[in-house]
């Protein structure tokens, strides 16, 4: 059986609190997790 953590390509880590990522134009988006690999950090939003 396949974990969904076998499935991920990269690694996922839960942040302490939500963060609020803005964007140039002014609108924002929340992340609670972010996966990291060598390439940087990608944000997961709700």
């Amino acid at each position: 059986m396949v974990t969904s953590s076998e499935r991920r390509k990269y690694r996922r880590f839960d942040l302490s609190c939500r963060l609020r990522i803005e964007s140039p134009g002014g609108g924002g988006v929340r992340a609670r997790t972010v996966n990291v690999c060598d390439g940087g950090v990608y944000f997961v939003v709700d």
